[in-house]
């Protein structure tokens, strides 16, 4: 009984690792790319926005 327990308290954990690695990966990726548009120029982000040809969804 109590090797079970640590068994599912090693699984919970790892599970929550798991999870809590995603968000720390998903927070970096999106640092980097504000990053990236805090260095363009205010035209460059202009001309995003207003793009003719811009991915349809």
């Amino acid at each position: 009984m109590w090797g079970f327990l640590m068994f599912a308290t090693f699984v919970v954990g790892s599970i929550q690792l798991i999870n809590e690695y995603k968000y720390v990966l998903e927070f970096k990726k999106e640092e980097r790319l504000f990053d990236e548009y805090k260095k363009k120029s205010t035209q460059e982000l202009n001309d995003i926005l207003t793009d003719p040809d811009a991915d349809k969804f």
